[in-house]
């Protein structure tokens, strides 16, 4: 399927950026710079079995209204308010062991990762993403070069958004 010409970033170009993007975030030591409490950093255990089980392009607002309500209360009303470019790519995160069905509406998620999709082809990914959301704890990039953290340690694995249209998927 042809993809709005205002699209950058082709599927192949968002599969690139999540190794760098985990590692950037991750395991570089980003998320110390937000606070000194151990269980607010992700671990390289943490990444262990994670699973990319679907990626899509989305129109943002779509994205938005079909947030699952078993997704935390804080994490939807900061995706709700956050400014996006009119389509954005998604890459769910899960466990392999999460991973009970085909059957999308069976298979729970812990996090998903959310990439401009009209951003540079040449960048490796640290400028192209706009959350990373994982195990109660998300980072949200605000151009050119602020990170905020927020972080709801209660939540638990959730069922993937209601899809409607998608341009491309696995």
């Amino acid at each position: 399927m042809p993809l709005p010409k205002q699209i950058t970033l082709q599927v192949d170009d968002v599969y690139k950026r999540v190794p760098t993007l985990l590692d950037i975030v991750f395991l570089n030591g980003t998320i110390n710079y937000f606070s000194e409490k151990e269980e607010l950093f992700f671990s390289q255990f943490e990444l262990l079995d994670l699973v990319c089980c679907q990626s899509y392009l989305r129109r943002s607002s779509d994205f938005k209204s079909s947030l699952p309500e078993e997704m935390s209360y804080c994490f939807r009303l900061i995706y709700k308010a956050m400014l996006m470019p009119k389509y954005i790519w998604v890459i769910e995160l899960t466990k392999k062991d999460l991973v009970s069905s085909s059957l999308s509406k069976k298979r729970k998620i812990i996090g998903e990762i959310l990439i401009d999709s009209t951003a540079d082809r040449n960048d490796t990914g640290s400028r192209s993403y706009l959350v990373i959301h994982l195990n109660g704890r998300m980072v949200v990039r605000k151009p050119p070069n602020f990170l905020s953290l927020h972080y709801d340690l209660d939540e638990k694995p959730y069922s993937q958004p209601v899809l409607g249209t998608n341009y491309s998927g696995n």
